[in-house]
């Protein structure tokens, strides 16, 4: 391929990205709002806010994405896309449909004195809610001096990031890049994360992680 064709091609892969972006985030939006007005507080009745912002911009969705059925469209990928952008972007569905694992108890208090040394390097996993499985999805973590490698799918995707400790218990995540759909919706490259280990168990880390101005409950369990 020569070099004019190369930099031709860049530009209309760009313009496709940005404008799919772009079409994520206006159905993120109405979605939100929809949620907002409906009063929706669990994930589980989220469908008709989709499906009505989903219809209502289904002439323009065919335009960007440059398709004539709706048999084109990687539904699963798109939902995704449109998904990140709303837990990234909307604020009622970050206060109103966060799992009950994310939250702290009213009456949590920090441990102090903590040894959380051992966190500095090794293996571990932390789950997450999957709606479609109603399971909990495994995501594995490596931590090695300053990587913090995730693995999720069963290996099929990965994030890396840079792990950069605070003090004995704070270190903060940068966000470098990713194969994950999900990741790459919720981050970009350079984005910072907060943590803060609050107590452990015999098998666990619990962690604070703060983002939006908020506090959520992750914990880290050890592999064997």
């Amino acid at each position: 391929m020569n070099k004019r064709l190369t930099i031709l091609f860049l530009i209309i892969s760009f313009s496709i990205n940005s404008f799919s972006q772009d079409m994520s985030s206006k159905l993120a939006k109405e979605i939100c709002a929809c949620l907002e007005k409906e009063k929706v507080t669990s994930i589980e009745k989220m469908n008709p806010c989709f499906e009505k912002a989903f219809v209502n911009n289904l002439k323009e969705i065919y335009k960007v994405y440059k398709i004539k059925t709706i048999e084109e469209i990687d539904l699963d990928k798109f939902g995704i896309e449109v998904g990140s952008k709303l837990m990234k972007e909307c604020d009622y569905a970050i206060n109103n449909l966060m799992p009950d694992e994310n939250k702290f108890e009213k009456d949590f208090v920090p441990k102090k004195n903590l040894d959380c040394s051992n966190l500095k390097a090794g293996d571990y996993y932390y789950l997450t809610s999957n709606t479609d499985t109603q399971k909990k999805d495994t995501t594995f973590v490596t931590i090695k001096k300053k990587m913090f490698l995730e693995r999720m799918n069963n290996g099929r995707t990965y994030s890396m990031l840079d792990i950069n400790w605070l003090d004995k218990c704070k270190f903060e995540l940068i966000f470098k890049h990713s194969n994950d759909t999900i990741k790459n919706g919720m981050s970009e490259p350079g984005e910072k994360y907060k943590y803060q280990i609050v107590s452990s168990t015999p098998n666990s880390y619990i962690l604070k992680l703060f983002w939006k101005k908020r506090e959520f409950k992750v914990e880290f369990f050890k592999t064997e």
